[in-house]
C-alpha cells in the first residue's frame, strides 16, 4: 500500500476491528454461523497488485498469510515499506484492519476469496481511515 501520512494508534486498529466485527453481524464468540466445509485455506505467500485510487498509484507487494488461532495474521512487504494487519474469515471472505510499520495509516481491507490461475486468489477493496473512495487488490498465491 502506498505511504500517506495519517497518525493512529493501537488503540485505534481494536476499534476498526470492533466495527468491522459488528458491521458484519458476527456472533460475540466467531465461530457460531461457520460452517466447517465453508472453511479454505489462505494461508500461505502471494503477490499483490493494486491501486490506489485517489492518487491513481499503483503498487505491487509480497504478501503472507497465516492462521493463528480463529485470526489469520497479513503482512504485506512493498521495498522498504511493510504492514501488518489482523483479519478473520467470514464464508468466501478475509476482512483485514490493517496499519503501517510506524503504527500509521490505519486500513480495512475485504477480500473475496475466489479461484485463480495458482488455486486461489484474494480480490479486495480498501480504504485508508479518512478516506471517502475504495481502492482494490488482488492477492495471487505464489507457488
Amino acid at each position: 500500500m502506498p505511504q500517506r501520512f495519517q497518525s493512529s494508534s493501537r488503540l485505534s486498529v481494536v476499534l476498526l476491528l470492533l466495527i468491522t466485527f459488528f458491521l458484519l453481524g458476527l456472533p460475540a464468540s466467531g465461530q457460531e454461523g461457520l460452517k466447517e466445509k465453508e472453511q479454505v485455506d489462505i494461508t500461505g505467500r502471494f503477490k499483490a497488485v493494486g491501486k490506489y485510487v485517489p492518487t491513481k498509484a499503483e503498487y505491487v507487494a509480497d504478501v503472507e498469510i497465516t492462521k493463528q488461532g480463529d485470526v489469520y495474521r497479513v503482512l504485506w512487504k512493498s521495498g522498504p515499506r511493510a504492514w501488518d494487519g489482523v483479519g478473520l474469515l467470514d464464508d468466501n471472505k478475509l476482512v483485514v484492519a490493517t496499519y503501517d510499520q510506524e503504527g500509521k495509516n490505519l486500513a480495512v481491507i475485504s477480500y473475496k476469496i475466489m479461484p485463480g490461475d495458482n488455486g486461489l486468489k484474494l480480490v479486495g477493496r480498501w480504504s485508508y481511515k479518512g478516506d471517502k473512495v475504495l481502492s482494490t487488490e488482488t492477492l495471487e498465491r505464489v507457488k
